[in-house]
């Protein structure tokens, strides 16, 4: 009886809420971008119509039945799918500021330097 409580509050949360969450961190990858309810509201909206979709591609699309193995490990790909495109972005923009900032510390030398002859010339 617990046991199927358990199974069944998981199984809620890996359909509603999960998938839409990473789909959040996605699509909004700063913390300050959205708050942290709007998230939430993201999380649950994004989750209800990613599985559908998620569910319907795999049906009609790729033609592979739709047990509940296949829709778990579904949602479980989608997810981990969406954490990799939020890692990346992050890289992404990690790197485009570190070469900002180098580009700006070079210009400065640069500057640097051409006042420098300037008062020895």
């Amino acid at each position: 009886m617990i046991l199927e409580a358990l199974r069944i509050i998981a199984g809620l949360i890996l359909i509603l809420f999960i998938p839409g969450y990473a789909l959040t961190w996605a699509f909004f990858p700063a913390k300050a971008d959205i708050t942290y309810s709007e998230r939430i509201a993201y999380s649950f909206v994004l989750s209800i119509s990613g599985v559908m979709f998620m569910i319907l591609f795999i049906d009609l699309v790729l033609g592979i039945d739709t047990t509940p193995f296949n829709i778990v490990i579904t949602i479980i790909a989608f997810t981990l799918l969406s954490l990799v495109a939020w890692k990346v972005h992050l890289i992404i923009v990690k790197k485009e500021m570190k070469n900002k900032a180098l580009s700006l510390i070079f210009k400065s030398i640069e500057r640097f330097k051409t006042l420098k002859l300037r008062k020895h010339a």
